[in-house]
């Protein structure tokens, strides 16, 4: 079996980031992504990143996230094609 990179797929942007900066519009302003709180934490999690709004997405044809999973794929073509 071959060596890889494992590579995740971002859940959202650095709410200070180019990326929040540039689409102000297509986040939720004010609100966090997170999780819910489950057996092994009471109090659940806040991410500190801010949500999609799918109004927004869905109104430019989700450009802004397949923008952002085309640029997570081309870093992870970069980092296979080192290996």
């Amino acid at each position: 079996m071959a060596v890889g990179i494992v590579h995740d797929l971002a859940v959202g942007v650095h709410p200070e980031g180019s990326d929040a900066w540039a689409g102000q519009e297509d986040f939720a302003v004010g609100m966090s992504v997170g999780a819910p709180p489950d057996a092994f934490n009471s109090r659940g999690q806040d991410w500190g990143l801010p949500p999609w709004r799918p109004d927004a997405l869905a109104a430019a044809g989700y450009a802004p996230y397949r923008g952002s999973c085309a640029n997570s794929c081309a870093t992870r073509a970069r980092c296979a094609s080192t290996t």
